[in-house]
């Protein structure tokens, strides 16, 4: 069941917690733009190297965040090893990065819901990307070996059997 914001608060409160909300929003929004074009950088500048696992946990992605807000990193243990580094050049570079405003109490709780959700949005991105790109790969592989290809039998043979057989799934053929 559904209940209404307006329902719930007085209407003497109610305007001075939605003034709440959207300076709290407009921050955290500012703070999570600014960690996410960095990890952009730092993947980039790595892309002669596989991705770190690291950096699809909420925990990295708190860490990125109190560099941006100018903080002291609390848990070093889960940063990348060379990502200081990265993060020391990319802030001289780019010194608008580093968010200069005021956090507001209880700010760290919206950061830290945040930081899960950009994880798992990464992390949703990369599998998603990999798998349809390994199936194109496969269509078009699969497709040049036929003169005249039906393309839903050569869709069919790349999902049921070819992405099957790669990924360790059970191929059974069409």
């Amino acid at each position: 069941r559904k209940i209404k914001l307006e329902t719930m608060l007085r209407p003497e409160y109610r305007g001075q917690l939605k003034n709440r909300i959207i300076n709290m929003s407009s921050k955290l929004r500012d703070v999570m733009v600014r960690s996410q074009i960095f990890l952009n950088y730092y993947i980039l500048c790595q892309n002669d190297q596989p991705v770190n696992n690291k950096i699809y946990t909420q925990i990295s992605w708190y860490s990125v965040a109190q560099l941006v807000l100018n903080k002291t990193v609390t848990n070093r243990s889960s940063i990348i090893h060379n990502l200081f580094v990265f993060w020391e050049n990319f802030s001289v570079r780019y010194p608008q990065v580093k968010y200069d405003g005021h956090t507001d109490p209880g700010y760290s709780r919206c950061l830290s819901a945040a930081c899960v959700e950009m994880a798992t949005a990464y992390t949703n991105m990369a599998v998603e990307c990999f798998e349809s790109r390994v199936k194109n790969y496969l269509f078009y592989s699969v497709k040049i070996l036929f003169e005249e290809p039906k393309m839903k039998y050569i869709r069919r043979i790349v999902n049921e059997y070819c992405y099957q057989f790669i990924c360790g799934g059970t191929a059974v053929w069409p």
